[in-house]
């Protein structure tokens, strides 16, 4: 189960077939601690773990969904992207190129009527954009910000943050620059 209320989309940008290559993995580095692991066969929701000093640290843990060459971090932290990007460069035994899916600066939106889920979408040219989701029963402001963060009201049911990953990932596909 997944509790959430904001979360981070990256594209991996790769040819490699992921479903071969992803896997489980722990290891240490300079005394921290790093962990990635699925919860399917499938390869497509999972949890990282780390922690700067494995002895005395906290433990931090992202739950994520996978879908294709995207990961969906559950995370209000856009520096999370590094520590996962160190993870996968473990099992890639490479450097991976992950890229934040975001709205650009000054951006407009191309097409603001096709969106049966949104309502009142505001766009401002440094914070991003902001709408009112409403999907059956659930209704929160949703924030794309232009860092890549989407926030919204915390819920676990996982039909509604499907449904906010695939609108988010429609307006900021929809974003254009306005220079």
């Amino acid at each position: 189960m997944i509790m959430s209320s904001s979360l981070l989309i990256l594209k991996i940008n790769t040819d490699k077939d992921l479903n071969t290559k992803l896997k489980n993995i722990d290891y240490e580095d300079n005394g921290a601690f790093y962990s990635l692991s699925f919860d399917s066969i499938e390869k497509n929701s999972g949890e990282l773990h780390w922690t700067n000093s494995f002895k005395y640290g906290k433990m931090n843990m992202i739950s994520f969904l996978r879908e294709n060459n995207f990961f969906y971090l559950f995370t209000s932290s856009t520096d999370n992207k590094i520590v996962f990007s160190k993870v996968l460069k473990e099992i890639f035994q490479e450097d991976i190129s992950l890229k934040v899916l975001k709205t650009p600066l000054n951006a407009e939106l191309s097409n603001i009527n096709s969106y049966s889920n949104l309502e009142e979408i505001n766009i401002n040219k440094h914070f991003g954009i902001t709408a009112l989701f409403n999907y059956n029963d659930y209704r929160s402001a949703l924030k794309v910000y232009t860092n890549g963060l989407i926030t919204y009201r915390m819920t676990d049911n996982i039909d509604v943050i499907k449904k906010i990953i695939l609108d988010s990932k429609k307006l900021i596909e929809e974003c254009e620059a306005n220079v």
